[in-house]
């Protein structure tokens, strides 16, 4: 999987780095594999990184990855939303 970063910028108001970039692959990328991409590229934990969008075009081989990482697991937590599912979970206990 070849990597190309089209876009690097810090966001501190929100303690992350919003980061987008094209990946050249045979099929399309899990979520996890992002992951583990990116978290090897910016040595940062997998726990800290977002992986917000996946964007493909029909017929071709490049994906645009939409990422964020965050400064730590805890700022990631407080910022992305929960699905209905957690939420319900959380107010029972």
């Amino acid at each position: 999987m070849a990597l190309k970063i089209i876009q690097n910028k810090e966001n501190p108001f929100f303690n992350r780095k919003e980061i987008v970039f094209n990946l050249e692959s045979k099929s399309t990328p899990t979520f996890k594999e992002i992951q583990e991409l990116i978290s090897k590229e910016f040595s940062v934990p997998e726990e800290n990184i977002h992986v917000e969008k996946i964007k493909g075009n029909f017929g071709l081989s490049s994906f645009m990855i939409y990422v964020q990482i965050y400064s730590s697991k805890e700022e990631k937590e407080k910022l992305i939303h929960k699905n209905k599912k957690k939420k319900k979970e959380e107010a029972k206990k």
